[in-house]
């Protein structure tokens, strides 16, 4: 969880500066957004409470719809069957400067995860099942 909370921390102050710029358009759709799923999140229960970030884009959507600022034109000029530009894959070594911090720290993490649980339970588990079988057990669910 420590990992995990602090590569979303990363990811979320990158992405920060975009979101001000993006919020800077329409600062009162924004904060009527921002406002509902902070209010959702605080102030309401059951199944509702899982949604703050759902029911924030949704309350933004409705506030643009009222003070016209959304435009249906792209929609209602777009073809009807499309078909996308082909073009091959290339490397990118800033790709993988960028994503193999996100592929380190679950990986460490698992690493500790695994030997706390074996501290604490007397059982190898760094042995049976072993750490290749526990890191790769989770490939299928990329």
């Amino acid at each position: 969880p420590v990992v995990s909370g602090s590569i979303i921390l990363v990811i979320g102050l990158s992405l920060a500066p975009a979101a001000i710029s993006m919020a800077a358009t329409n600062w009162w759709i924004a904060l009527v957004a921002l406002g509902t799923t902070v209010i959702v999140r605080l102030y309401t229960k059951g199944f509702i409470k899982m949604l703050p970030v759902l029911c924030g884009i949704a309350a933004g959507y409705i506030t643009a719809l009222f003070t016209g600022n959304v435009s249906w034109e792209a929609v209602s000029s777009a073809g009807w069957l499309g078909i996308p530009a082909f073009v091959l894959p290339k490397f990118s070594l800033y790709a993988l400067m960028v994503i193999v911090p996100v592929i380190l720290a679950p990986t460490i993490e698992h690493f500790g995860d695994i030997f706390a649980i074996s501290a604490v339970t007397g059982q190898k588990f760094y042995e049976d099942p072993g750490i290749p079988r526990t890191l790769t057990r989770s490939l299928p669910t990329l």
